[in-house]
């Protein structure tokens, strides 16, 4: 197979006669742009050759660039990890435990010519766990714990590659709004009781649902306090949610677990 890649995006070539061969950009037009080409060879690998930096070139022009040779993985039915986007995939950059967890220590760099491609890197390492990708730049991730978060950032891509999880039961229950929830801060025996211990603090959820589901995934939750912007606070405290306080944009809520008789 002969893959030729032009401003990020793969096109399949087919052979016309002897060594010439040819693609269609399917209407596609550009001046500035990366190309390069993608051969598969017989036994599953491949060869990068990065060679121009604009497109068309003149008739003639060869690629002498430097090449860069990657295994192909092999399937095994062994292998049950899947490739799954890290809190929607697109326009996000993976991190560790939360969007302010990064460490060079987690990640190696490479180049590639498009996201395929720096799956099929990471598929090939026993050790990679996910990928972010962005332009050319590949990371692959081998971080112990995996991809477990990701932040904000246009033109990013963040893919976990991780066997899947069996489904966190959820407790069955209501949530009840707290003096009316909408513009309500959580609160502890009164207005000002507000220790850190009530509540750990998740982030980048983007709705209110998806709060209250991790509540309910949480043995000891008793309710959710959260903002508009995607902050979550999950309370444990034993005595539950039993005041509020005012403040725009927030909403409050106490988890009534139903008991299976």
């Amino acid at each position: 197979m002969l893959q030729w890649c032009w401003a990020g995006k793969n096109f399949s070539m087919s052979g016309v006669s002897g060594a010439t061969w040819s693609a269609s950009t399917a209407g596609q037009t550009g001046g500035r742009a990366f190309a390069s080409f993608n051969i598969e060879l017989e036994g599953g690998s491949f060869v990068t050759f990065e060679c121009f930096d604009s497109w068309p070139v003149s008739t003639g022009t060869s690629c002498r660039s430097q090449t860069t040779s990657t295994a192909m993985p092999t399937t095994s039915s062994a292998s049950a990890k899947e490739w799954l986007p890290v809190e929607g995939g697109d326009d996000r950059a993976c991190r560790g435990s939360s969007p302010h967890d990064i460490s060079e220590s987690y990640y190696s760099v490479q180049k590639a010519l498009s996201l395929q491609v720096c799956q099929n890197m990471c598929e090939a390492m026993t050790t990679c766990v996910g990928v972010e990708y962005s332009g050319r730049r590949c990371e692959l991730w081998t971080r112990a714990d995996g991809v477990q978060s990701s932040k904000s950032l246009p033109g990013f891509t963040c893919l976990s590659y991780a066997e899947p999880t069996e489904p966190i039961p959820l407790r069955s229950g209501e949530f009840e709004p707290v003096d009316g929830a909408w513009d309500r801060v959580c609160r502890g025996s009164s207005p000002s009781d507000n220790s850190a211990r009530y509540f750990t603090v998740l982030i980048a959820l983007p709705t209110l649902q998806d709060c209250q589901r991790k509540c309910r995934e949480a043995s000891n939750c008793t309710g959710v306090e959260y903002h508009r912007l995607g902050r979550c606070e999950i309370w444990t405290r034993s005595a539950g949610i039993e005041a509020s306080a005012q403040v725009n944009d927030y909403s409050c809520w106490r988890f009534v677990e139903k008991l299976n008789n």
